[in-house]
């Protein structure tokens, strides 16, 4: 894609993606799923890397103070500069059972093993991909939510918010 396409694409991105109420709005259609607004943003993130002189404050991967974003390249990318980077991982296979059960809740028919391959798949694609790969930034957290609850999981971030606001 060249840069007057590319520019083309982050406009029409941007019109497509609003935030509000904490809800997910496109084409001011409410509540898309994760995977469709992820695939957007995904998207966003994407050309805005490959172009940064692009990025402007009003783009939805810029929105600033009092912040918490959440996303494969928020600490490296988007937002590289940030105060507290927190990197949540759990193994592919306790991922794939989350989401079997997520996808379950909603009626789909997927199997264990399909969701456990797509896990591994877009893992792969996002580590490889050339522009914006998947990679912990040096100075993050990492939490290991194999073996947590939420209430963990919450309390040891919290926990680690706390420490560097205070040395801030």
């Amino acid at each position: 894609m060249d840069r007057p396409q590319a520019e083309a694409r982050i406009r029409e991105l941007r019109q497509q993606i609003q935030h509000h109420d904490f809800r997910y709005y496109v084409e001011n259609r409410p509540e898309i799923t994760d995977a469709q607004h992820d695939a957007l943003v995904q998207e966003l993130r994407g050309l805005e890397a490959a172009y940064p002189d692009l990025v402007t404050p009003d783009s939805p991967t810029q929105r600033v103070g009092g912040v918490v974003a959440e996303g494969r390249d928020i600490g490296t990318v988007v937002f590289p500069v940030a105060d507290v980077k927190i990197y949540l991982d759990a193994s592919p296979e306790e991922r794939a059972r989350r989401r079997f059960a997520e996808l379950r809740s909603q009626g789909k028919q997927v199997t264990l093993e399909e969701t456990l391959e797509e896990m591994k798949e877009r893992d792969r694609r996002d580590q490889e991909r050339a522009v914006a790969p998947l990679r912990k930034a040096e100075n993050a957290l990492v939490v290991d939510s194999s073996r947590l609850g939420a209430e963990a999981v919450v309390e040891q971030v919290m926990r680690e918010i706390k420490n560097k606001l205070r040395a801030i």
